[in-house]
């Protein structure tokens, strides 16, 4: 919501500034961050191993397997935050594998039950 030209949130601050701080009603909006990092190497490690390190990802041709080797690598070891690349291989692969191959989408998300995402339904 942009009021009062480029000054977001304008009517919250307003009714806000008798309750907050000036250092909060001030400062810039911040975004909500995901630690997407660290459920790559604990309960999304099995998706990622089938979505990017897979032989079903890996057989496209699509990306140099010695390079998505080393991402999943650095990543899992902590020597880097490979993160959001990772993250674009697995959507990527989640949407090959639905609109390419043809699979249904609640079968293509691998591994336990509690490791799928909640908008499988599963």
């Amino acid at each position: 919501l942009k009021l009062r030209g480029r000054r977001t949130k304008w009517a919250l601050r307003e009714v806000m500034k008798e309750r907050l701080p000036d250092e909060i009603l001030k400062r810039p909006k911040m975004g909500f961050p995901v630690p997407m990092g660290r459920w790559l190497r604990t309960d999304y490690r099995p998706m990622l191993d089938d979505l990017v390190a897979g032989p079903r990802a890996l057989d496209r041709g699509i990306f140099d397997p010695t390079q998505v080797h080393r991402l999943c690598r650095e990543h899992l070891s902590g020597k880097a935050n490979h993160a959001e690349r990772l993250w674009a291989l697995m959507t990527l692969e989640i949407w090959h594998r639905i609109f390419v191959d043809g699979q249904a989408p609640d079968d293509v998300l691998t591994g336990p039950k509690s490791t799928r995402l909640a908008a499988t339904g599963a």
